[in-house]
């Protein structure tokens, strides 16, 4: 691993006075404080800096006081200076990123540098029209688009706060920050108790302002006169929030100390007392209903109680109640599910499909019989078994319980039908051992007297092809954690586990909405403690995420992306690769150059715009290298078998790569790799040219090279002119000299470097005479013995050593022979 990481770039780093300090916003600066002041630009980059920022004269900001004790910031711009839509057509995300204060300008002291912007007092700068890249475009799509990364990230520490001083607080995010991230902002609101949504609306508490802001979002918060702040005001909230104490409160120790005090206490009273057993279990009984699973004890008792997906379990429970009646009528033909005699429940794991199957059949009075991945079910064992159950009734249906529990034979069926529900689950998970199984299952399902639900979780499987034929479909959506989060409160404050919702919702979030697997997340952490915040939830959701599947379109995005490098991991990049490892590389190939490196702005030293493309050519001629390297590790694992190699090319073919050009995608679609189209044509035609340069060895000795360079376009002038020209024998007289035929005048045409094929070039009409001389003539045919035989007998096995072989010889046989002879 060592070698592999000395084969990245270091990576330069930009000299600062002070890293620490955060660039404002055109704050002025006071004369005793120089940190945030700038030493004055040369000439030329003042001139490209003063095309995109205003000066002075036409832009001046203002800092009020607000009776609430908060700074806001007020930009106010003439109308006579305001420069045109044609004056502005150039935007730059390195100089937004890099933009600091004027020099002339003192800004206040540390202490007064905060600033909260103000609904009331804040005036933009003239964006939208006037700042369009072309006449009629739309300004902040294509800042998006061109948006610079972080320019100083990691050199400010994150904020501490009191905890939960951001509850009941709602942020929208808009822009980029400059040290740092969206998403570590996120996690600080969540982790405080507040909440992060994509929009502004009434309910929005801040709005935060980062470099090229949304304007629709700064539009919105002005007209909801919604407070608006920037990274300084952001961590002053939650910075200020630890010093503040409550007044009469104790230190946490303490609290903690009188809890498990009262606790004790409590629980000698209860143990002195004992109460009925209606009593709420605590994690230490050792009651029969702490030895159940939670997945069990809270398992939904009817449909109703499944949480999201109501409108297709209604739907299944039509069906299902139908199902008889429809039968009656031989599944009539029609829009819906009436003429199925099966349902297929597709969806992720975990979200309830299994036991909306199960409920929905207790509900309408049938029994069912389940089967999954853990029994045998091919062709011949569901063709004995499910073929049976089919015709026949349950053993359950001769017996009902009383109301002591036990079960009695009764002297009436239930049921005169014998209702009786096959569920098939996990049909896409069948093994190689039951081959034939979903065949037969939809053969079976075109002729079933009961109803079949078959359940699986990728509907795309080629094993779940033969069932979508004959299957009402009904597919399971993931169900959202504002859903989800209530029923997991109450699961939580029963099982006396303290939980944050934001801690809820990253749960759902890490596992993939999957209510099973938080649900015993839960058990489990409750076994070791009672309370869980947000930072928690994170670090175990991030145990215990699912693997799943990304497509080969998404690993370029994944590699060439910022978040996976803000902060990277060397294993974790390298696993992408293997999702798909025979087209990884190639996607990576085909698309790096869509990409906006981020470090061609962290490296630029300067505003100039020629130095960041000098760099972005540098970036990528250092990507092409480390490709080039991977391909060198391939040709290896091809050629000699070498899969071990397969890890180092996963670094060199995509993590190296993407470590110089990661960066903005900028909404650029991924192509598929066309090294593989353009591979398959040059197979091709070496395969085609090689069968001219067979016909041509009667005549002439050459290798494909001179076919290729001369041969092939002296012929196609000759033969096409004579063509064109209505001399067809002269034609056909080469073509037989060089055993030519007419497949061979069309690999001609194909394989000549000419603007368009030279077959395109004649007329319908010398094209349908040729073809009529060429039919009423004999042509000789160059002798050639095909090779007929299976493709499997010419792979010949390797010879056995005959060394040291000792063969039997039979000596009487031999003097047989001999007398015979004589």
């Amino acid at each position: 691993m060592a070698g592999i990481k000395s084969a990245f770039k270091k990576t330069p780093k930009k000299v600062s006075g002070d890293s620490s300090k955060r660039k404002k916003l055109s704050v002025q600066n006071s004369e005793d404080d120089d940190d945030f002041a700038t030493p004055p630009p040369n000439k030329k980059i003042k001139e490209e800096i003063s095309q995109y920022v205003p000066s002075k004269s036409t832009m001046t900001e203002t800092i009020n006081d607000n009776e609430d004790g908060t700074r806001t910031e007020s930009s106010h711009q003439p109308t006579s200076h305001a420069p045109s839509s044609k004056s502005t057509l150039k935007y730059c995300p390195s100089i937004g990123s890099k933009r600091k204060a004027p020099t002339p300008a003192t800004t206040k002291s540390k202490s007064q540098s905060k600033i909260t912007y103000d609904a009331d007092d804040l005036q933009q700068p003239k964006t939208g029209k006037e700042l369009n890249t072309k006449p009629g475009s739309k300004s902040g799509y294509y800042q998006l688009l061109h948006r610079a990364p972080p320019s100083a990230l990691g050199s400010r520490p994150k904020p501490i706060g009191k905890e939960g001083c951001l509850a009941n607080m709602t942020f929208v995010l808009s822009g980029e920050f400059d040290t740092i991230t969206k998403d570590d902002i996120k996690d600080i609101i969540k982790t405080y108790g507040g909440r992060v949504t994509t929009a502004v609306s009434g309910k929005t508490t801040y709005l935060l302002r980062g470099r090229d802001a949304g304007q629709s979002k700064l539009d919105k918060a002005n007209s909801l006169k919604t407070k608006i702040l920037d990274e300084d005001g952001f961590y002053d909230i939650v910075e200020k929030s630890a010093g503040e104490k409550e007044r009469g409160s104790t230190p946490v120790e303490s609290t903690k100390a009188s809890t498990t005090k009262s606790s004790a206490s409590k629980s000698s009273s209860k143990l002195s007392k004992p109460k009925p057993s209606t009593s709420k279990a605590t994690a230490g009984d050792s009651t029969p209903s702490n030895d159940i699973l939670w997945t069990e004890k809270y398992k939904p008792k009817t449909s109703a109680d499944i949480i999201g997906n109501k409108s297709i379990i209604g739907k299944l429970s039509s069906w299902l109640g139908d199902w008889q009646a429809n039968r009656q009528k031989n599944f009539p033909e029609g829009e819906g599910s009436q003429g199925f005699r099966a349902a297929l429940l597709s969806g992720p794991p975990g979200i309830g499909k299994t036991t909306a199957a199960q409920l929905l059949a207790k509900e309408h009075g049938y029994t069912a019989m389940e089967l999954n991945a853990s029994d045998t079910r091919n062709k011949k064992i569901l063709g004995e078994l499910v073929q049976e159950t089919t015709f026949n009734r349950s053993m359950t249906e001769f017996f009902s319980a009383d109301s002591t529990g036990s079960s009695v034979k009764v002297n009436k069926l239930k049921s005169a039908d014998g209702k009786l529900v096959l569920i098939m689950d996990e049909v896409d998970g069948m093994s190689s051992g039951d081959r034939g199984g979903s065949a037969e299952l939809a053969r079976l399902i075109r002729s079933t007297n009961i109803p079949i639900i078959c359940i699986c979780n990728d509907i795309r499987s080629d094993k779940v092809k033969p069932l979508l034929k004959v299957c009402f479909e009904a597919k399971f959506t993931r169900t959202p954690a504002r859903t989800i989060r209530p029923k997991l409160m109450k699961i939580a404050q029963s099982e006396n586990l303290t939980i944050e919702p934001n801690a809820i919702d990253e749960l759902v979030a890490a596992t993939g909405n999957d209510i099973r697997q938080v649900i015993n997340i839960l058990s489990t952490y409750r076994l070791c403690s009672n309370d869980m915040k947000f930072g928690d939830a994170k670090s175990i959701g991030s145990q215990n995420q699912k693997y799943s599947q990304i497509s080969l379109f998404e690993i370029p995005v994944q590699l060439l992306g910022n978040s996976r490098w803000q902060h990277p991991n060397m294993n974790q990049l390298a696993d992408i690769y293997f999702h798909d490892y025979t087209l990884s590389h190639l996607i990576i190939y085909e698309n790096y150059t869509k990409s906006s490196p981020a470090k061609a702005y962290q490296w630029n030293q300067s505003a100039n715009l020629k130095e960041i493309d000098c760099l972005e050519m540098e970036l990528f001629a250092d990507a092409a290298n480390a490709i080039a390297d991977g391909d060198l590790v391939d040709s290896r694992i091809g050629k000699y078998q070498e899969y071990s190699l397969m890890p180092v090319h996963s670094i060199f073919s995509c993590v190296r790569p993407a470590y110089y050009v990661q960066g903005n995608l900028g909404g650029n679609r991924m192509g598929f790799p066309q090294w593989l189209g353009q591979n398959s044509k040059t197979l091709k035609n070496m395969r085609l040219l090689a069968d001219i340069q067979n016909k041509l060895r009667s005549k002439a000795t050459v290798d494909l090279s001179e076919v290729r360079y001369h041969y092939v376009p002296a012929l196609t002038c000759n033969l096409f002119t004579d063509i064109a020209n209505g001399d067809y024998e002269k034609a056909m007289d080469t073509m037989d000299y060089y055993y030519l035929d007419r497949e061979n005048l069309e690999t001609l045409s194909d394989i000549a470097l000419s603007e368009k094929p030279a077959m395109n070039t004649l007329s319908a009409g010398a094209k349908r005479n040729f073809n009529k001389a060429y039919k009423g003539r004999v042509h000789p045919i160059l002798f050639q013995l095909d090779d007929t035989s299976p493709l499997k007998s010419k792979i010949k096995a390797p010879k056995e050593d005959l060394e040291g072989v000792i063969f039997d010889v039979e000596p009487e046989a031999a003097v047989g022979s001999d007398d015979e002879g004589e």
